[in-house]
């Protein structure tokens, strides 16, 4: 074990005199290296804790110089996020979008000047309690940031820049009572949406220069219009995910059979690419008036390879079709509104996004009587888990709870036959 030696030297300036303890040591490597404690450090009795420490580090093979601070350490994942770790592919634009969110906003001001192997799981608690959820931070968004900050250190790790990731013992827990239930519209608003949409739809007879149809809507022409109203129509009617549908070939529409079938799904960047998960690939059963619809939507224009797909017959992307239709959607029938938050920027605040199109269709299947394992695979969920932690609550409705009532009342009949108890005072 190196022993410590003490080091001091006097201010040419003031004359102060100041003293520090210095190990001197070799790690596995071979390399020389050094480190000082001042007074204010803990002096000697620091500098002999950390010559057991790093013995013990260098011998067991946890050793590791502490020159990377959490800041570099972030910059290092999401290098390696962007060009695929442990050989997988590279993470998605709109994960990889999130993951940097999180990390330059929430860790990188908390922790990123700090040494990474000064990153203990005691500092971990602190930013989770203090820096997060002290700074009122929900519990769903500290969780992720815990996330994030695990997958770091564990890439450090990989990296052989880290020996244990201090995050492994420190865990925050969302019960149910944290968590928050998924926007579902009504029937009611479900029906103004499709109401609405389609009557943008509607002939006009009204045609632009080029001789094309305008549609209700001003500046939007109406296959455009009627091409929007027909991805509505299918969201609701199947479920799928917008990706699945943006990223749809016609080759997966069997009309005559009434399936579509999910076999591929476009990235935010527009990339046609595989399914989120292998429980995504399915059959999804499609109604009579759906099918019309689709049909009336594929008479529109020439013959085409994407089943919604833009003019030039390729994927639109979602912020195309989240500003240029669905938000103007949703201030047409009041679900949405503006405010200026400084000179020349607006700010939206809508009542759905399109993905609550999904979320109201498994909710219509439930209400349906659809069960838990059928709904999971009709959804492309990856676990039960996820469709319970998702709509478990639509299961407990009115009509559930009846259920249950009259279960309760008969198993109750079956062994209590007696009289009910007398509790009339004796006289």
């Amino acid at each position: 074990m190196p022993k410590p030696t003490k080091r001091t030297w006097t201010n040419p300036t003031t004359g102060d005199v100041s003293e520090a303890w210095l190990v001197n040591y070799v790690d596995r490597s071979g390399k020389r290296r050094r480190k000082q404690f001042s007074k204010a450090q803990g002096g000697k009795r620091a500098a002999d804790e950390f010559a057991r420490t790093v013995t013990s580090s260098i011998r067991d093979g946890s050793y590791t110089p502490d020159t990377l601070t959490v800041g570099e350490a972030i910059d290092r994942w999401l290098e390696a996020c962007e060009r695929g770790r442990g050989g997988r592919e590279a993470v998605e634009p709109h994960t990889l979008r999130v993951y940097k969110t999180i990390a330059r906003r929430h860790v990188q001001p908390a922790l990123g000047a700090l040494k990474l192997t000064e990153l203990t799981p005691g500092r971990v608690k602190q930013f989770r309690d203090v820096d997060m959820l002290g700074a009122g931070r929900s519990r769903s968004l500290t969780k992720k940031t815990i996330g994030v900050l695990s997958a770091v250190c564990r890439e450090a790790i990989a990296d052989e820049r880290l020996g244990v990731n201090p995050c492994s013992s420190v865990r925050l827990v969302n019960a149910g009572r944290h968590k928050e239930r998924v926007t579902i519209p009504t029937k009611e608003e479900a029906q103004a949406l499709l109401t609405r949409a389609k009557e943008w739809a509607a002939p006009t007879g009204r045609f632009a220069r080029r001789g094309v149809e305008m549609s209700v809507r001003p500046y939007i022409e109406r296959p455009r219009a009627i091409w929007f109203y027909t991805l509505v129509r299918f969201l609701v009617g199947t479920g799928v995910r917008l990706s699945e549908a943006r990223g749809a070939p016609v080759a997966a529409l069997d009309l005559r059979r009434q399936i579509f079938t999910v076999r591929q799904r476009a990235d935010e960047s527009n990339n046609i690419g595989p399914c989120k998960s292998a429980a995504a690939y399915r059959d999804v059963e499609l109604s009579d008036s759906l099918c019309a619809d689709l049909e009336a939507w594929l008479a529109v224009g020439t013959a085409r390879d994407f089943l919604f797909g833009n003019e030039s017959d390729k994927p639109v992307g979602p912020q195309n079709i989240y500003r240029r239709y669905w938000l103007p959607l949703l201030r047409d029938l009041g679900f949405a509104s503006r405010e200026e938050t400084a000179p020349g920027l607006l700010r939206h605040d809508t009542q759905f996004t399109v993905h609550a199109l999904r979320h109201f269709h498994a909710s219509m299947m439930i209400e349906g009587g659809m069960q838990l394992k059928a709904l999971q695979e009709h959804m492309g969920h990856e676990s039960v888990q996820l469709t319970m932690d998702t709509y478990g609550h639509l299961f407990r409705d009115d009509a559930a709870r009846a259920e249950r009532r009259q279960m309760v009342a008969a198993a109750d009949e079956l062994f209590l036959t007696g009289p009910t108890i007398d509790v009339t005072p004796s006289p």
